[in-house]
């Protein structure tokens, strides 16, 4: 039986000899891919820079600035990493005044393929970084995001499908805000929102005509503010957002599961939204998701910021309501609101009289 030893042992060996081998080879072809996949950034990044100055500028009209470009086959792979640092899109003419954008990154996962070999980026996903976003509406109904530039040859050259292909194109499966602040000023409807640290995400393949999209949306502060009256003030937000999304000849939005919460209420809501060009089309109904008076209470800034946390609340409350019909420049949608307050009382810790017997029918 010992003699059998020296036999397998020689056996395992020439076995294993090719076996070493084709690893070795694969760790040597691996290895060069990576080197490959490390080096060629290097030489395609001033042709993407290039690419995108020449598009931006042959496409919007407003003064774009762009600090740097970066190229990257290994942060999203399979999809190549296309990196445009320090953004900033300032508006022309009656907004020269205004930065629309400015923003440390704006990074586009787009198809490695069209990187290598073809003139367009097919963009996958993107994301926007550490980001100020200054929207405005003015009184003429003059927008600073309304900066595509409009092109009457290109129309004429719709209708005879001879439009050429730009440097861009949208496949888009997925997106991202990151610490993002975001004003929003539109000044026919008397409207202010101011949102800070806003973190968002959004999934869904945005190349069919139907298609579910996924949303998750949080920011430190939000501040609404119509007519003068301040309806949020450094209100926490959260949402997270199940939809329906129908392209055809308009925009139908069918909500799903969702959860909206500010700071401790919490609302659920239900139906659809129309977006037309001219108009958008309401049919929403909502209800609180909690039932207790401490999560209503926790909507009044002077009450929140002031020892919320140790406050003893207690009481029942209903609140539901509607949202329905057409929003335009001459149309509002009808309103309903159901908000019942029932035996409610605070206690603070520091306080020796509680506050009792609190109701409200509205």
């Amino acid at each position: 039986m010992w003699g059998f030893i020296p036999l397998i042992c020689g056996v395992t060996l020439l076995y294993n000899y090719p076996m070493k081998k084709a690893i070795r080879i694969s760790a040597i072809v691996l290895g060069g891919l990576l080197l490959i996949l490390l080096i060629l950034p290097y030489f395609f990044k001033d042709q993407i820079k290039e690419l995108v100055l020449k598009e931006v500028n042959s496409a919007l009209n407003a003064r774009v600035e762009i600090a740097d470009v970066s190229l990257s086959f290994l942060q999203h792979f399979p999809r190549a990493s296309v990196g445009i640092e320090g953004v900033n899109v300032i508006g022309v003419d009656i907004f020269e005044r205004d930065t629309l954008l400015a923003a440390d990154e704006i990074n586009l996962a787009v198809d490695m393929a069209s990187v290598l070999f073809d003139a367009t980026l097919e963009i996958e996903a993107f994301m926007l970084r550490d980001a100020k976003i200054k929207a405005l509406v003015l009184e003429d109904s003059s927008a600073n995001w309304d900066i595509v530039k409009t092109d009457s040859l290109a129309v004429e050259n719709e209708t005879k499908e001879e439009i050429k292909e730009g440097a861009f194109s949208l496949v888009l499966k997925g997106y991202e805000l990151r610490n993002v602040d975001l004003v929003f000023e539109d000044a026919p409807f008397a409207t202010h929102v101011d949102i800070k640290g806003l973190t968002h995400t959004g999934k869904g393949d945005f190349t069919e005509s139907i298609y579910d999209l996924r949303t998750q949306t949080r920011a430190t502060e939000m501040t609404a503010i119509y007519e003068g009256i301040p309806y949020l003030n450094q209100t926490q937000v959260e949402a997270d957002v199940n939809a329906r999304i129908t392209n055809s000849d308009t925009m139908f939005i069918e909500l799903e599961k969702n959860r909206f919460q500010l700071n401790e209420f919490e609302l659920g809501m239900a139906g659809g939204l129309d977006m037309w060009e001219e108009d958008m089309r309401f049919n929403l109904s909502f209800k609180s998701a909690k039932s207790d008076f401490r999560s209503l209470l926790s909507l009044v800034p002077a009450v929140y910021k002031e020892d919320f946390a140790g406050a003893d609340i207690k009481g029942g409350i209903v609140f539901d309501g509607f949202l329905k019909g057409i929003l335009s420049e001459t149309q509002y949608p009808s309103f309903g609101l159901n908000m019942r307050v029932n035996s409610g009382s605070i206690q603070y810790p520091d306080l020796p009289q509680n506050i009792k017997e609190i109701t409200m029918d509205l």
